[in-house]
């Protein structure tokens, strides 16, 4: 077998088989070891080179690999089908590994015993938290992997980063390799450590099944990394490689930048919504997007004032727009929006349906129960049953031509695992968790093939469905529920912020009601809401001062945004606490532009920081602009790189923006 990729591929890794990156067993025995006929099929893109790896069991199990490379970046994407052409059940395929690779890696300095602390210079893996709600959200976990240990980390509840998101860095001084896990249900890895390499081994969590003849399913994506050059610099590639080849942003017939956005609840009347839109437009406000959030569908009549007031819950599952609260159907809410030069975006949560609601008592057999309906009254849309997924595309389609939406704002409340747990058949082990992960893929292709316009905000409890194959589809405009709190403090955005980034190019968040400088840069990410007007009783008050400070918020997040998504330096390592500064970097590498926003924080001692900002020529000058004070600065590279940026704050709780730009 001639495999261009494939050769590439052991460059970089030790494979024990020859053809393949991943394993599993078939009826009890290792699939490398079965016989099998062999066959490759290589195509070659713009930006990468693919290979669809095929094996035909004589029993009619075939599997494709299709594996893509990608030159610019070193980096290989993979993703494994399994398909039964033979007329009748496959034999049980299990212990699927979709990744087992091994990465070589130099040894680390000896140790004699366990009474020595691991050296500074050992291998560590870094692992960005899930979406707890917390300050600590996609905070990186540490943890040093010594010759003989082992490492496991797994999601929980069937959301893909709902306690741990599935990014990965295996690192050692400079080099290393940055893995992704693409599915967004219950998965699963291990890294084991020998002598000179890691292997990594991941997949479903619980898999174990036949297949049916004619059936045909995929299991999870890799995409692994390796770098030489540190991790900043390894980090920033990655960013690079998701914006060029996984996101949809700034693609043809897609937005360019993630949106400003300003944010009604779904249940403040259509009258008020009008009132709102004819006040925002009437002071050159200007905001990309119009977010209706939940609370705007069902049959209650009674008044629902938030989120946190009314039995609009109940209601979820009714997907029809509320004719209390909007007698027009929203359409004249829509017709507004779109006279004034903005986009429509609206939430729904298909996936979840509330007991005795119009979609579960019309169509029960599109759902999922378990023992945990009974008492929280949740159940769940099978998306693998095929006219249940149908049904959900229609339900979203009818929404988005009829108020012509720009956005499509997916939201998903529940843990999905114990539903398919219970469900599975047989020797069908996991086919229920693997159906719904497909039908969800083909849910959102189908609507984005349909819609070559849209966006989709993939919002899960914050942000609990953040991986790989999410992002090839939708943002994660709505990160951490963290937020929605309009007190929440901003050193917890802050936080969230500097973690997050360094793992991928777009995320977004939502702003409080604090109208302060110190407050909403702290949420400056690559998608911002402000709830200025949320619900019945605003958040900001119709004044003049309130007008002022919004136009100088979002003309200044218009300057900020674009470098948002570039290359990214974190600039304090640890920044949790509110005794400690928290500053980052963005910098454009195309033409040297950039920026550096710095907090010192409420209870932060020191007044004067010495910041080790990268990216910089040595060999060029850079001129620095505070956006507050217009004063300006102007540093060599050289002096940039060897002497750091040293920054003065004397007030407590204060923030500081430099935009830089390379003197020509």
């Amino acid at each position: 077998m001639h495999s261009i990729i494939f050769e590439e591929f052991k460059k970089s890794f030790v494979v024990h088989n020859k053809t393949l990156p991943f394993s599993c067993t078939y009826d009890g025995k290792p699939f490398a070891e079965i016989d099998k006929t062999v066959s490759v099929l290589y195509t070659k893109g713009d930006s990468f080179l693919q290979e669809t790896i095929i094996c035909q069991l004589t029993d009619g199990l075939k599997t494709e690999t299709i594996m893509k490379y990608y030159p610019k970046y070193g980096a290989f994407d993979w993703v494994t089908w399994f398909e039964n052409t033979g007329k009748e059940d496959s034999r049980v395929l299990s212990e699927i590994k979709d990744c087992s690779v091994k990465m070589p890696f130099d040894n680390d300095p000896a140790f004699v015993s366990g009474a020595f602390l691991p050296h500074e210079d050992t291998l560590h893996i870094y692992v960005p938290n899930g979406s707890t709600n917390s300050r600590t959200e996609y905070a990186n976990r540490r943890e040093h992997l010594m010759p003989g240990n082992k490492r496991n980390y797994k999601t929980s509840g069937g959301r893909s980063s709902n306690s741990c998101t599935p990014f990965f860095d295996i690192n050692r001084r400079q080099r290393g390799y940055i893995a992704a896990i693409g599915w967004t249900g219950q998965w699963n890895v291990d890294f084991e450590r020998d002598e000179k390499t890691v292997t990594m081994h991941s997949g479903l969590e619980t898999a174990a099944f036949k297949l049916h003849p004619g059936e045909r399913v995929r299991t999870t994506s890799t995409v692994i990394m390796p770098y030489e050059n540190g991790q900043n610099n390894g980090h920033n590639a990655w960013r690079r490689l998701i914006k060029e080849q996984f996101s949809l942003v700034g693609k043809p017939g897609r937005d360019t930048e993630g949106p400003l956005m300003t944010a009604f609840w779904g249940g403040l009347h259509s009258e008020h919504m009008i009132e709102r839109l004819n006040y925002i437009a009437k002071n050159n406000l200007h905001f990309d997007y119009v977010w209706v959030d939940a609370g705007w569908y069902g049959h209650s009549t009674e008044q629902s004032l938030n989120e946190f007031e009314g039995d609009w819950p109940e209601h979820t599952g009714s997907w029809v727009i509320n004719k209390a609260y909007h007698p027009n159907g929203m359409k004249d809410v829509a017709k507004i929006v779109s006279d004034y030069g903005m986009k429509y975006m609206l939430w729904v949560e298909p996936e979840r349906c509330r007991t005795g609601t119009d979609m579960v008592s019309e169509h029960p057999t599109w759902f999922l129960k378990c023992e945990e309906t009974e008492k929280s009254k949740n159940w769940l849309l099978d998306l693998g049953n095929p006219e249940a997924c149908q049904g959900a595309i229609d339900l979203i389609s009818g929404l988005i031509s009829d108020l012509n939406l720009g956005c499509y704002r997916q939201d998903f409340n529940m843990s999905p695992l114990p539903y398919w747990h219970a469900n599975d058949e047989e020797e069908r082990v996991g086919i229920k968790e693997i159906k719904h992960i497909m039908g969800l893929y083909h849910f959102w292709d189908t609507l984005l093939e349909k819609y070559p316009h849209l966006m989709i905000d993939n919002c899960s409890s914050g942000g609990k469905r953040i991986d790989i194959e999410t992002l090839r589809r939708s943002f994660p405009m709505w990160r951490s529920d963290s937020q929605c709190y309009v007190n929440m403090a901003p050193e917890t955005t802050q936080a969230q912020q500097s973690s997050i980034s360094w793992w991928i190019p777009y995320s977004g968040t939502g702003a409080g009601i604090e109208p302060s400088m110190y407050s909403w840069r702290s949420c400056y990410a690559p998608s911002l809401m402000g709830r200025f007007w949320w619900c019945n009783q605003p958040c900001f008050d119709f004044d003049d001062n309130n007008l002022d400070f919004i136009r100088k918020v979002n003309a200044e997040y218009r300057r900020v945004r674009p470098f948002l998504s570039e290359d990214y330096y974190p600039l304090v390592q640890s920044a949790q606490d509110d005794s400690n500064w928290s500053a980052s970097q963005y910098h454009r590498p195309t033409d040297g532009a950039g920026l550096v926003l710095v907090f010192r924080r409420p209870k932060a001692l020191c007044d004067r920081a010495v910041l080790p900002v990268e990216g910089f020529d040595e060999e060029k000058s850079y001129l620095f602009i505070d956006a507050d004070t217009q004063e300006t600065f102007t540093f060599t590279g050289a002096e940039l790189l060897e002497k750091g940026l040293t920054l003065e704050m004397p007030e407590k709780r204060s923030s500081k923006l430099l935009f830089y730009t390379e003197i020509k």
